[in-house]
């Protein structure tokens, strides 16, 4: 592949059950489907395009908005499903919408959830699951940056399903990425994903990595996922 994709050559939308998503998308081959995390103006787009390019080398990539965030339909209502779940479904049926019988998972903190949820009730469509800065039932306290997203009306952190016990039956292969300077969810929370998700490895960067791992470290971030999702 040759030039730097842009995002106006690989917006793409599509009626999802009703619901009008926007995603990016480029490359070919296996597919690997990629969320965003739940701060104010978060998005698929913003979150991975400094790796884009290097994973649609080798990949069918979508860059996936979720309800209420980047170019998706804003004031969609989940009625009462938990955001993991409704996400999970909603990330099925794009797939049905597009023709994908299977796909890799890529999701960022808030969304990591909706990635593992999607593993466990769809296990036969899923291939591996890359996830950042998220362990089921990790407590990361009222830090700096998770004081802030409190008084974000689209918060997604508390409307998730408690998935402690139910990611002991997870199958897929799973790798846990985080930053040592993660000023929202500390990278203690490493442990925890270790400790909880079977069959699963952590990937951890020192130095000034934060929260945005996929940004900061996006060229050894792409080496690292192309070669889990290869082998």
């Amino acid at each position: 592949m040759t030039g730097k994709l842009t995002k106006e050559e690989t917006d793409r939308f599509a009626d999802v059950g009703g619901i009008r998503i926007h995603y990016n998308e480029a490359g070919s081959g296996p597919v690997l489907i990629c969320t965003h995390g739940g701060g104010p103006g978060a998005n698929a787009w913003d979150n991975t395009r400094w790796a884009f390019d290097a994973l649609a080398e080798h990949f069918r990539v979508i860059l996936m908005d979720m309800p209420g965030f980047g170019e998706s339909e804003k004031g969609v209502t989940r009625h009462g499903v938990p955001v993991d779940f409704f996400c999970a479904r909603l990330q099925r049926d794009l797939m049905d919408r597009l023709g994908i019988e299977r796909s890799h998972l890529y999701g960022s903190s808030a969304f990591s959830p909706a990635a593992l949820r999607f593993g466990l009730e769809y296990p036969e469509r899923v291939g591996k699951i890359v996830i950042q800065a998220y362990a089921p039932g990790h407590e990361p306290g009222l830090t700096e940056g998770i004081r802030s997203l409190v008084d974000f009306a689209a918060d997604p952190h508390h409307a998730n399903s408690d998935l402690t016990e139910d990611i002991a039956a997870l199958r897929a292969e799973v790798l846990v990425v985080w930053g040592a300077r993660d000023g929202m969810i500390p990278i203690e929370g490493a442990l925890d994903a270790l400790g909880r998700i079977p069959n699963d490895r952590a990937l951890l960067w020192g130095g000034d990595s934060g929260h945005f791992v996929a940004h900061e470290q996006a060229e050894k971030f792409a080496r690292f996922v192309v070669d889990l999702l290869s082998h």
